[in-house]
C-alpha cells in the first residue's frame, strides 16, 4: 500500500512554499507561495491538489521552483541597519583653546620653528592674553568674532570699547608691535584650524587664505596723553619712606628731594666717590 500523500509545507524568509507531487509517482513537483499571515489560504491550496492526486489527477501549480527573496520590510531594516553600523561615529567639536595648544606643539616642539625663548614667549601668550579673552572663538560666527577682536584692539590701545565713548585716563595700553604679534598668533591658530576641517571662514588674500575673523585688522597707535607732571613729595613723606631703606639709599633719596635729582642722577652722585677712591686705591696698589 503506498505512502499517503501530504505535500510540504514550510515558511522562508517570511513566505510559505507549498509544493506536492505533480502527479503519483512522479518526482516532478508542483509549486505555490502564499504571504507570511496567509497560512490559511496556503493549507487550502495544499489539501486541494493533494486531494487531485488522490483522485489521479495532476497538480496544480508552478513546475519551477520559486526563488522566495526577502520581503521589503526585512531588506529595508537590515540596510538601514547596515548603514547605522557603517555610519561613523559624531564627535565632539574641538574648541579654540585646544587647536591653539595642538598648532603651538606641531610648530614649536615638532618642528622647531623657533628657539626656547621664542617658543615660551609664544606659549605665554596663548595662556596670558589670548585663551582667556578668545577661547570661545570658534563658537561665534564670523562677525561675532571680528566685532570682539576689534574691540580688544581698541582696548590695547587705550581707546573706549565703541567710539564716542567714556575715556579712561588711567586705561594701560600696549606697544603696537605686542599688539600685532598676538594677532599673528591667533590667525595662525585658525588656519590650522581650518587646515584641520574646523568651520572657519577665510578669504583670499595676498595669492592665499586668511582667516575672516582677523584679515584687515591691525594694532591701533597708542591714545596720545598728556604728559603728567609729577608731584613732589613732602619731607614728612620723604622722612617716612627713608625709614624703611638702607643708609646708602636714604642718601640717595635725600639727595633726590633736596637738590631735585632725577634717580640716575642720584645713584651716580652717591657712587662716583668710592668708585673714585677703589680706582685710586688700585692704582698705588701695583706700583
Amino acid at each position: 500500500m503506498s505512502r499517503p500523500l501530504s505535500g510540504s509545507k514550510r515558511i522562508k524568509n517570511g513566505t510559505w512554499l507549498v509544493s506536492v507531487h505533480r502527479r503519483r509517482g512522479s518526482t516532478e513537483r508542483v509549486y505555490a507561495t502564499f504571504r507570511r499571515d496567509a497560512e490559511a489560504a496556503a493549507d487550502r491550496w495544499l489539501a486541494a491538489q493533494v486531494e487531485r492526486l488522490n483522485a489521479g489527477e495532476e497538480a496544480q501549480g508552478s513546475t519551477n521552483a520559486p526563488r522566495v527573496r526577502r520581503s521589503p520590510r526585512v531588506r529595508r531594516t537590515r540596510v538601514d541597519q547596515t548603514q547605522t553600523s557603517a555610519a561613523p561615529t559624531k564627535t565632539r567639536a574641538r574648541t579654540f583653546e585646544e587647536y591653539a595648544m595642538a598648532w603651538h606643539h606641531e610648530q614649536y616642539v615638532l618642528l622647531h620653528r623657533a628657539q626656547a625663548e621664542r617658543t615660551r614667549d609664544v606659549l605665554s601668550d596663548l595662556r596670558l592674553h589670548i585663551l582667556p579673552t578668545f577661547g570661545g572663538l570658534l563658537e561665534t560666527d564670523a562677525e561675532s568674532g571680528r566685532n570682539a577682536l576689534i574691540t580688544w584692539t581698541r582696548t590695547m590701545a587705550g581707546y573706549p570699547l565703541t567710539p564716542g565713548g567714556t575715556v579712561d585716563e588711567n586705561a594701560p595700553s600696549s606697544a603696537r608691535d605686542n599688539v600685532n604679534g598676538i594677532l599673528w598668533i591667533i590667525s595662525e591658530v585658525l588656519l590650522y584650524a581650518h587646515t584641520m576641517g574646523a568651520p572657519v571662514p577665510v578669504v583670499a588674500s595676498n595669492g592665499g587664505v586668511k582667516p575672516a575673523v582677523t584679515n584687515g585688522v591691525t594694532a591701533m597707535f597708542p591714545r596720545y596723553r598728556p604728559k603728567r607732571k609729577a608731584r613732589l613729595g613732602s619731607f614728612a613723606e620723604a622722612r617716612s619712606l627713608a625709614a624703611e631703606m638702607h643708609v646708602i639709599h636714604q642718601l640717595e633719596l635725600w639727595l633726590m628731594r633736596v637738590a631735585g635729582l632725577r634717580i640716575g642722577e642720584a645713584v651716580f652722585g652717591v657712587w662716583w666717590p668710592f668708585e673714585l677712591v677703589l680706582t685710586i686705591r688700585a692704582f698705588f696698589s701695583t706700583i
